[in-house]
């Protein structure tokens, strides 16, 4: 009875660390994700949802400069944060957006359940304003047509129609055109694809637009 007594007044001190002298041990806060440790199970989870590219009409012909250019389009789903840039509707001058996060990948095969789907045309042409300084040799640049119309999922149950959105972009002058020089093309068409389903999705609003690099948009009249 007494060696019983004992045990039980052993583990009675054991438990009131007060009693015993000993600090309490200190509860840890609950763990926060960072936006890197969000980003690493993205994929895992798949919370991205996925864009199936229907056709891409207009791509260089080579196949250098096509495998580089399709090499860009890829890159821009793969970002992960997106700058974007707000229009002001009564001027039309532009301010820097927010970061959005970009939710989207690009399917995995034309059977892949909630996808959306996009089609992608180029046109190009030699902008008016991009022309070689007669005393310095230099590369014009290039321009292009882009139309790219978004679909909504087929599971979807009243599919609004797709409307094509249409811009004219001038990629830089002065640089060679080579295979790096349409692969920075590629990446800049592929931000115009995303652009497309998020507007469609309403992940931007009609003065946002996505942030092209070292491209501008033009008028139609610019490209003249």
């Amino acid at each position: 009875m007494t060696r019983l007594l004992l045990l039980l007044g052993i583990v009675l001190l054991q438990t009131l660390p007060d009693v015993t002298g000993n600090p309490p041990r200190p509860i840890e806060p609950p763990h926060v994700m960072d936006e890197a440790e969000v980003d690493s199970l993205t994929p895992t989870t798949g919370a991205r949802v996925p864009v199936l590219v229907e056709a891409l009409e207009g791509a260089p012909v080579t196949p250098r400069e096509r495998d580089a250019f399709l090499r860009g389009f890829r890159g821009a789903f793969q970002e992960r944060q997106i700058q974007t840039e707000r229009v002001v509707r009564k001027t039309g001058a532009v301010r820097p957006g927010a970061p959005l996060r970009n939710g989207l990948r690009l399917s995995e095969g034309v059977d892949e359940k909630g996808a959306w789907s996009v089609r992608v045309r180029l046109e190009w042409f030699a902008p008016q304003d991009s022309a070689a300084d007669s005393l310095v040799r230099a590369w014009p640049g290039w321009g292009a047509r882009v139309t790219v119309t978004a679909n909504w999922p087929e599971e979807t149950r009243i599919r609004p129609p797709a409307l094509p959105r249409t811009e004219w972009l001038c990629f830089p002058a002065g640089r060679p055109v080579d295979a790096a020089y349409y692969q920075h093309a590629g990446w800049q068409v592929g931000f115009l694809a995303l652009e497309a389903v998020q507007r469609a999705k309403g992940d931007l609003n009609d003065d946002q637009r996505l942030r092209l690099d070292d491209t501008r948009r033009v008028t139609p009249a610019a490209t003249r």
